[in-house]
């Protein structure tokens, strides 16, 4: 799951650099795969979900879909649920959501 997370995130630089929206096509779709493999519970499943919503916010700013602005504030509330009050990166998730 690490290998593939850490693929994903190249894949958003990759997009961020060159414009090529396969690339962030491509990122939606493995971090899409590592949520499913992260257990909930787990001590990154925020912050991947985090990452998951600034795909999907990334594609809908280059493509416009509607879709993918509401994937992208859907996963980064579960982002904001799954941590607790107090947490340090709390107040960063819900800048992330209201973000979107």
């Amino acid at each position: 799951v690490e290998e593939l997370n850490a693929s994903a995130v190249e894949l958003m630089k990759h997009f961020q650099e060159s414009g090529d929206w396969t690339a962030i096509d491509n990122a939606v779709q493995l971090m899409e795969e590592v949520i499913k493999l992260t257990p909930d519970g787990h001590t990154k499943k925020a912050a991947r979900l985090g990452n998951l919503g600034t795909a999907f916010h990334s594609r809908f700013e280059y493509l416009g879909e509607l879709k993918d602005i509401e994937n992208a504030i859907f996963v980064k509330q579960q982002a904001v649920d799954l941590t607790p009050d107090g947490h340090a990166n709390k107040a960063g998730w819900l800048n992330n959501l209201g973000n979107a």
